[in-house]
C-alpha cells in the first residue's frame, strides 16, 4: 500500500515536470534519466517493462547523440573515444571466454557502461548554443528539487526504516543516495556560478534529505566537509566571518547526522545519543571487520569494503586463476543471474572474504584487470576535462570515495553521471567566458571611469 502511493506521488510528479518543461526531446531525454526507477517499479506490475525501458533508454539517449554528433567533437575527444574502445574491446573479450545470456551482457554493456559515454557528447552538443544549455540547466534544477521533495515523502510514508528506493531515481536498493547526495551539493555550488541562479546558504543543506531517507551512513561524516569546501570556503581566502558564521553549521550536520542514523548509535534509534567513541567504532568495524585498528587485517580471511581492497593484490582469493582470468575477470553474468542474491564475499561466490565487497573489487572480478584500468581512465578522463582546480579535487576525492569504498555510482548511476558532466561543462563555460570578455568600464561614484570586472 505505501509503495503504491509512494510511486503514484512519483507519476504526479513527472506529470507536474512535463508541464513545467513542455513535451520535446530534451525535457524526454531528462526524464527518462530521472524517472528511471518509476520504470523499474512499474516493471515489477507489468512484465517484460523493464526489459523493454532499458532497451528504449538506449535507443533514445544513443539516437540524440547522433542527431547532434559532429565530426569535430569526435576528433576533439579521441583520445576519450579510443579508450572506449579499447574498453569494448576488453569487455566483450571478457565474456566470449565466460559465455552467458547475450541479453544480460549486452544490457550490462549498453545500459550500464556506454550511458556516461553517450552523455558526454550530448552535453558538449548542448553546450554550443547557450539556449539549450539554459533550458536544460532548469529542468535540471527542476528535477533535483523534485527528488529532493520525493525524499520528504519518503519519510513521511516509510520513516526512517527503508534504505530502497531514492526519489524517482532507483527503485531496488539505495546506493544512488549516497552519490546523489554529493552530487546535487556540487550541482548546486556550480549553478551560482551565474549570478541569476544565486542561492541561499540553507538551500545547500537540502541534499543530506536524499541519504536521510535512505539512511545512508556516508554523508554523515562526508557530507560536512564538502559542505565546508563548496559552500563556507569557496575561494583562495578563509575569512573569520565565514568561520564564525558556517563551521557550526558544518559541526551541526555532524552531530544530527550521527543522532538520526540508527546504526550510528547505541540506541539503535532515530534519536538516539552522540557517542564519538561508538561512531569511530561502528565505522572502522563496518568497513573492516573489527574495531580495533591494530587487528585489522590480522586474520587469513578479509572483512568489509575497506578490507576487501587487499583482494586486488590477492586475485586467487578472488577465485581469479592463471592470467587469463586475472586480465579479463570472470565475467558479469557470473553473479548478475546468479540463485545466490547479493555478490558478497563467502563461500556462495568462492571468495575467501567475509561480508561487502568494494565496487573496485566487484569490478576487478568481472572485467579483470583490463576492463578495470580501462574504466578508471575513461571516468579519469571525463573528470580531467574540469578547468577549476577546486572542483576537480572535490570530483576526483568523490569517484575515488565511490570507487573504493562504495559502489561506483558517480558515473554509472545515470543521473549522477549525466549531472556531474554537465557541471563539468558549465563550470568550464564560464571560466572560459570569463577569459575571453574584456574588462567592463564601470563608473564610480565620482563620476571617473575606472576598468573593473563588473
Amino acid at each position: 500500500m505505501q509503495e503504491a502511493l509512494y510511486y503514484s506521488i512519483v507519476t504526479f510528479s513527472s506529470i507536474y515536470f512535463f508541464r513545467r518543461a513542455g513535451l520535446n526531446k530534451l525535457s524526454i531525454l531528462v526524464f527518462i534519466i530521472f524517472w528511471e526507477g518509476l520504470f523499474n517499479y512499474l516493471g515489477n506490475l507489468v512484465p517484460g517493462l523493464w526489459e523493454f525501458f532499458k532497451i528504449f533508454f538506449f535507443l533514445y539517449v544513443f539516437y540524440y547523440m547522433l542527431n547532434h554528433l559532429k565530426s569535430k567533437y569526435l576528433v576533439s575527444e579521441r583520445n576519450f573515444n579510443l579508450l572506449y574502445l579499447l574498453f569494448a574491446l576488453s569487455f566483450f573479450t571478457t565474456h566470449l571466454l565466460n559465455s552467458g545470456n547475450v541479453l544480460t551482457i549486452l544490457s550490462q554493456f549498453l545500459f550500464k557502461y556506454s550511458a556516461f559515454f553517450i552523455f558526454l557528447f550530448i552535453i558538449k552538443a548542448l553546450f554550443q548554443h547557450e539556449n539549450k544549455m539554459t533550458y536544460v540547466l532548469n529542468l535540471l534544477i527542476s528535477a533535483v528539487f523534485i527528488q529532493i521533495i520525493l525524499s520528504v515523502i519518503k519519510v513521511i510514508l516509510y520513516g526512517l526504516k527503508s534504505e530502497s528506493i531514492v526519489g524517482s531515481v532507483q527503485y531496488i536498493g539505495g546506493g544512488a543516495a549516497v552519490v546523489l547526495t554529493f552530487v546535487f551539493l556540487i550541482f548546486f555550488s556550480i549553478i551560482q556560478i551565474e549570478k541569476r541562479f544565486k542561492l541561499k546558504k540553507y538551500i545547500y543543506l537540502l541534499p543530506i534529505i536524499i541519504s536521510i531517507a535512505s539512511l545512508k551512513r556516508a554523508p554523515v561524516f562526508l557530507y560536512p566537509v564538502f559542505y565546508f569546501f563548496l559552500v563556507i570556503f569557496p575561494y583562495k581566502k578563509l575569512s573569520l566571518n565565514n568561520i564564525v558564521k558556517y563551521v557550526p553549521i558544518v559541526l551541526l550536520l555532524f552531530y544530527l547526522g550521527v543522532r538520526t542514523n540508527a546504526t550510528l548509535n547505541p540506541e539503535n534509534s532515530n534519536w538516539g545519543s552522540f557517542d564519538l567513541k561508538y561512531v569511530t567504532d561502528y565505522m572502522v568495524e563496518y568497513n573492516f571487520g573489527t574495531s580495533k585498528v591494530s587487528e585489522i587485517n590480522q586474520t587469513d580471511n578479509t572483512s568489509g569494503r575497506g578490507g576487501s581492497l587487499l583482494l586486488l593484490f590477492q586475485p586467487g582469493k578472488l577465485g581469479l586463476q592463471g592470467a587469463k582470468e586475472i586480465l579479463f575477470g570472470r565475467g558479469i553474468v557470473d553473479y548478475a543471474l546468479s540463485p545466490e542474491g547479493r555478490f558478497v564475499g563467502g563461500k556462495a561466490y568462492g571468495i575467501e572474504h567475509h561480508g561487502l565487497l568494494s565496487s573496485a573489487v566487484v569490478v576487478f572480478y568481472s572485467l579483470g584487470l583490463s576492463g578495470f584500468f580501462l574504466m578508471i581512465l575513461m571516468s579519469l578522463y571525463i573528470i580531467f576535462l574540469v578547468r577549476t582546480k577546486r572542483l576537480l579535487w572535490i570530483i576526483l576525492i568523490l569517484y575515488i570515495f565511490e570507487l573504493f569504498l562504495y559502489g561506483n555510482q558517480l558515473f554509472i548511476n545515470h543521473a549522477s553521471g549525466f549531472i556531474i558532466i554537465f557541471c563539468i561543462y558549465y563550470s568550464n563555460y564560464f571560466k572560459e567566458r570569463d577569459q575571453v570578455l574584456p574588462p567592463v568600464k564601470c563608473i564610480n561614484h565620482e563620476g571617473q571611469g575606472k576598468i573593473v570586472v563588473c
